[in-house]
């Protein structure tokens, strides 16, 4: 777990697990592409509501990006 994007530069997977508000992960998701520098991470988000491809054009690698919901 990393507050510090800075801190994602060499991770292989990122989780983005915000509130569910849809400008908010846009935003924050297109922060990992550029600082990941493991070109075949897999940039993904734990929405229920937010179709992945509209995070996936926040970045520079959408074939990359997926959705993962955690159920508890």
């Amino acid at each position: 777990m990393a507050t510090d994007l800075g801190a994602l530069e060499d991770r292989d997977l990122v989780v983005e697990a915000i509130t569910e508000d849809e400008r908010a992960e846009t935003v924050l998701f297109g922060k990992p592409d550029r600082i990941v520098s493991t070109p075949d991470a897999i940039l993904a988000s734990n929405t229920s509501s937010i179709p992945i491809m509209k995070l996936g054009v926040a970045t520079q690698r959408p074939e990359h990006v997926v959705g993962i919901h955690f159920f508890h």
